[in-house]
């Protein structure tokens, strides 16, 4: 790189220092300016979700069930009997097959598994990565199953923008590979940044 002659880089120090207008020297890389790590899940744009449901996995002979075939299930869209544990058989409904069937702010988090194979509809801060500057708008808490959220709180799943002051970007950053207690990246409704946080498991 060329170097200013003595002269004008002893005015751009003097200029630095007097107006605050500078806060590294002459060709010092902006660490702010670095673009941050893709993580691993996030929403680039909206999209519909598929509106073929596979059948459900409900089984007879369970005491107090809600259901024991799909065939009982007919109070929603696309129901289903699954038995997930801890809890016994029960109908669950596609919510959603759109962003636009989840009310305004909301994401359509298409067949997601630990709710029994469901449309749900994710609540949150953004719902596409434009809604979130130059950082990406990722889902938190959604991909970690019912048995397994002991410590995470209601408000902090759905949808979030990432910040340049997050603790991580997703799990792998928190050491969540075989670990127990298990740690999974979630957004920290509190401190308005992701970071690790303890669970029981990821999956």
């Amino acid at each position: 790189m060329r170097r200013l002659p003595a002269r004008a880089e002893r005015r751009l120090t003097a200029l630095c220092v007097t107006a605050f207008a500078c806060s590294a020297a002459p060709g010092a890389p902006d660490a702010a300016a670095t673009p941050p790590r893709v993580p691993a899940l996030h929403r680039a744009s909206a999209a519909d979700c598929d509106s073929n449901r596979p059948p459900g996995n409900g089984q007879a002979g369970f005491p107090g069930a809600a259901c024991e075939k799909d065939a009982d299930c007919t109070q929603g869209a696309s129901g289903r009997c699954t038995f997930q544990l801890p809890a016994s058989p029960a109908c669950t409904y596609d919510a959603c097959a759109r962003d636009a069937g989840c009310g305004s702010a909301s994401v359509c988090y298409c067949r997601d598994p630990n709710s029994g194979g469901a449309n749900i509809c994710a609540r949150g801060g953004c719902v596409t990565d434009a809604d979130c500057g130059d950082d990406y708008c990722s889902p938190s808490g959604l991909g970690i199953a019912p048995n397994c959220r002991t410590g995470i709180t209601p408000g902090q799943f759905g949808y979030f923008c990432h910040t340049r002051t997050d603790a991580c970007r997703d799990d792998a950053d928190c050491g969540a590979s075989g670990g127990f207690p298990a740690r999974a990246c979630v957004y920290d409704v509190g401190q308005l940044r992701w970071s690790c946080a303890g669970t029981t498991c990821t999956k």
